[in-house]
């Protein structure tokens, strides 16, 4: 179980690396790299802690959400000649 958390966590990282790639693959790994760091966690983690983090990652994802959106409104103003 924790290699497949370990397996999510990476993917779930790496999505952050390739942010300029505005694609639905992404978001479907942002997705469920937020899933599987809140519900596979090692057990030696507490369910609180185990919450804790699922919770995080929504927000983590949330965030990526809202800034993917600013980035895609910002070059859609750009390529329409508008000033943001």
């Amino acid at each position: 179980m924790w290699l497949l958390s370990l397996a999510f966590g990476i993917v779930f990282l790496s999505s952050f690396i390739f942010m300029a790639e505005q694609t639905i693959v992404f978001l479907i790994l942002m997705i469920l790299g937020s899933f599987g760091m809140g519900f596979t966690c090692p057990n030696r983690f507490s369910k609180r802690s185990r919450i804790a983090l699922f919770v995080v990652a929504i927000l983590v994802l949330v965030f990526y959400l809202i800034v993917l959106w600013i980035i895609s409104g910002a070059l859609s103003n750009i390529s329409s000649g508008t000033t943001i």
